[in-house]
């Protein structure tokens, strides 16, 4: 019998040595899951570079002796016994002045703020389905519009959507919502075309709208198709775009990350296969290689940003009726933007599944990270 991990190494590591199964039973996770574990995250007997510590607002916390608090807002300052209380909520840091060991400190408010008026009734709906005559085959932002004026028509306060996060661009598209190359960004076949600014006056826009609406004639939807048109309408409309001050504050608003996870989208386009088989120079963001790329395809990075752009302000709209609630994937596709732009702070190698239960008996392995 191979003997398994040492509980004190897992304890500093944060991970659980098993759990209680769906009919009350513990179970010990198996050697080899667990030692897979500690690999990626880089244990090696050592204690972890960091921890985390979280404490309510107006704790009294103590500290080990002379420690410097790092406030998330850019603030320092000594402290030698308690943390203030009255620090606000955030994620601060605590720097030992002895060692310089950092700590995580996390100010929570204790609980969630509810609301006088909480309940409320709405409708728990899947976008893409939510389609209309205008709908170029599957449900947009228009549509989202539209139903939720009619929820605050009959009285109700919220409409819940599946995610509307982006999948990786080109063909095949993936039909999951769950399965996202990036939580951040959002799938730009959401968009409503005819809305986008200067496509109205267009005729090669109202010619594409016409096969786009034709595909409502199918009980599926088919999102190649979609894709396909509304690439082809996106890439005209963004040969005509002028500019808009709008559009260059949104974009500083949204900083580095944001245009780092469009510089993925452009690679992506441009590379066949997931990130981690293409040119070696292209698979970490902050290359040689990949700087080459932003300057030579800068118009196109652009594109995916205004992109972005466009889809915020078509949800932002959708949202005026009634407080519009996202479903959130717990996890993404590891051969997308997300994982590879934040490549260094995820356990690449493993992935998120559920343990046995009354529907899944043998357990789920969702293949995300």
């Amino acid at each position: 019998m191979t003997a398994g991990p040492d509980a004190e190494l897992l304890k500093r590591w944060g991970i659980e040595p098993g759990y209680e199964d769906f009919q009350g039973e513990w179970r010990d996770s198996p050697v080899e899951t667990l030692a897979k574990i500690l690999d990626v995250m880089g244990a090696d007997g050592d204690p972890p570079p960091s921890s985390v510590r979280v404490i309510k607002v107006g704790d009294r916390a103590p500290v080990a002796g002379a420690t410097e608090l790092r406030t998330e807002d850019g603030a320092s300052l000594r402290i030698d016994d308690v943390v203030p209380p009255d620090l606000g909520c955030g994620y601060h840091e605590l720097v030992d002045l002895t060692d310089g060991a950092a700590t995580r400190l996390i100010v929570t408010p204790g609980a969630c703020y509810l609301p006088e008026d909480l309940l409320t009734w709405g409708w728990a709906t899947q976008l893409y389905a939510v389609r209309s005559e205008g709908s170029w085959g599957q449900g947009d932002l228009s549509d989202l519009r539209q139903l939720a004026r009619f929820s605050r028509y009959v009285g109700a306060g919220v409409t819940m959507i599946n995610p509307l996060h982006a999948v990786n661009p080109g063909l095949p598209q993936q039909a999951s919502p769950y399965y996202p190359s990036s939580r951040w960004l959002r799938n730009p076949l959401y968009l409503k075309v005819e809305e986008v600014p200067g496509a109205r006056e267009l005729l090669e826009i109202e010619e594409l709208a016409l096969r786009g609406t034709a595909l409502n004639d199918a009980r599926r939807v088919d999102r190649a198709a979609i894709y396909s048109l509304k690439m082809q309408a996106l890439d005209l409309l963004w040969t005509h775009f002028a500019g808009d001050e709008r559009f260059e504050s949104y974009l500083a608003e949204q900083g580095p990350d944001h245009e780092g996870l469009s510089v993925f989208m452009a690679l992506a386009e441009a590379n066949e296969g997931p990130w981690q088989e293409w040119p070696e120079g292209l698979r970490h963001p902050h290359s040689a290689d990949v700087e080459h790329f932003k300057r030579d395809n800068y118009g196109r990075i652009r594109f995916h940003r205004w992109v972005q752009w466009l889809l915020e302000e078509q949800l932002t709209e959708a949202s005026t009726e009634v407080s519009v609630i996202h479903d959130l994937a717990i996890g993404v596709n590891p051969t997308g933007a997300d994982a590879w732009w934040w490549q260094d702070v995820f356990a690449t190698g493993t992935s998120i599944g559920a343990p046995a239960d009354d529907y899944a008996r043998e357990g789920q392995g969702w293949g995300i990270l």
